[in-house]
């Protein structure tokens, strides 16, 4: 039996007026467009949708255009969508896969997904005689219930069995659990990632002055620093009229509502906890993180807090790896933290996040939080048995620091 499908989906999306050309992304797509498979894998609000709908409206290549809906549960279902958005470039498309679907009516197991995407991929060679660049767009939309069991299935068959007159852009919020490594090893895929996409100084200056009059330097400079280059964050700082009048300031409301409803709120509870528990910390370590939460799979969590692109940036020093969140989602965990938790449950963190500094011999890192838990008594007592020691090394700096807590 066939699917419901929504037209929307299969069409590109409509460009809003304000955006900015990314030329230099556009002629980077552009030159590995030979590549069969290549992967956009991003945050939220990077441009990544908007950048293929330029791609598709200035590029001579033909595409197709699927948005993946979040109620897609079947390959079936997948394969129809799949076949539909080809439809709109050659309306007599789907003739072999389409009966095949509507009559499908067995359960779904490994040899009947290879099948599937065979008439698929047969019907592509056999109908289509330009090549046919594939987008697919939201494809973290189709991660969801059961549906990875038969995800890597489904693309498996599909990258081994690439026709030469199919290119595939696949377009998603987090690493696709799909298997790339053949694609890779023989270089027939390409990969931009969040780094890519992040903003330039002469970016910020060109969405500022042509989408919104604004041609002062020091407020680029201070829009990039603040954004660290995510596009999205831009648009709603320049749309709000309290950032205009005051750029020191970093979070606005239409940001902390894009970031509730748009990126939180599809995380994991496991991974919500996490990163409540851990976002007052400038920066940390899995050990660390470990001992803070009294649990032993930080390592775990990190890897999928950026298989996920949630904004958790790494850094090294020395041999060792350490992390913080991007400065506008570290902004956005502390305001919800503070307005979704109790007081005394609030001062429970500092007090806890106080109490593993001092255990790892670290007691200067405690202070602040131990000024914020109320615990004033072991503040003064940490203050003095070390402010001796800064002053014979004329650390004036810490001390003025200290007395501002």
């Amino acid at each position: 039996m066939g699917n419901l499908i929504s037209l929307q989906y299969i069409h590109p999306p409509s460009l809003p007026a304000n955006i900015i050309a990314r030329a230099g992304l556009s002629s980077l797509l552009l030159a590995k467009s030979d590549k069969p498979l290549i992967l956009i894998n991003a945050a939220a609000g990077y441009g990544k949708t908007v950048l293929l709908s330029q791609y598709c409206g200035t590029n001579e290549q033909i595409c197709s255009w699927l948005t993946v809906p979040a109620n897609i549960s079947s390959p079936s279902h997948f394969a129809e969508y799949l076949t539909k958005s080809v439809n709109v470039i050659y309306p007599s498309f789907g003739e072999n896969i389409l009966p095949y679907i509507e009559n499908f009516t067995g359960k779904w197991n490994k040899n009947n997904i290879v099948e599937l995407v065979t008439i698929f991929l047969n019907e592509i060679i056999t109908s289509i005689e330009k090549p046919l660049t594939l987008i697919i767009d939201d494809f973290q939309n189709l991660e969801t219930g059961n549906n990875i069991e038969w995800i890597d299935i489904f693309f498996t068959e599909l990258f081994t069995a690439f026709p030469s007159n199919l290119k595939l852009i696949i377009s998603t919020r987090q690493t696709p659990p799909v298997k790339t490594a053949r694609l890779e090893a023989k270089r027939l895929m390409f990969v931009l990632g969040t780094e890519d996409l992040r903003m330039s100084y002469e970016d910020t200056e060109r969405l500022a002055k042509d989408a919104y009059s604004i041609t002062e330097a020091e407020t680029c400079r201070k829009l990039l620093k603040q954004t660290s280059g995510w596009i999205t964050a831009m648009h709603m700082l320049l749309l709000s009229g309290e950032y205009l009048k005051n750029t020191d300031i970093s979070f606005t409301e239409n940001l902390y509502d894009y970031i509730a409803e748009d990126i939180f709120s599809s995380i994991e509870e496991n991974l919500k906890s996490f990163l409540i528990k851990t976002a007052y910390l400038d920066t940390f370590d899995e050990s660390f993180a470990d001992k803070l939460l009294n649990i032993d799979n930080s390592a775990d969590i990190i890897r999928k807090l950026i298989l996920r692109n949630v904004f958790l940036e790494k850094a090294s020093s020395g041999n060792k790896d350490y992390y913080f969140y991007q400065k506008l989602f570290s902004d956005f965990l502390r305001k919800h933290v503070a307005e979704y938790t109790g007081k005394e449950d609030l001062k429970k963190i500092y007090q806890n996040i106080a109490n593993t500094y001092i255990n790892e011999s670290k007691p200067e890192e405690a202070l602040w939080f131990l000024v914020q838990a109320g615990d004033i008594m072991r503040f003064r007592k940490i203050v003095i048995e070390n402010i001796e020691l800064k002053f014979e090394n004329l650390d004036f700096y810490t001390i003025e620091k200290w007395l501002y807590l």
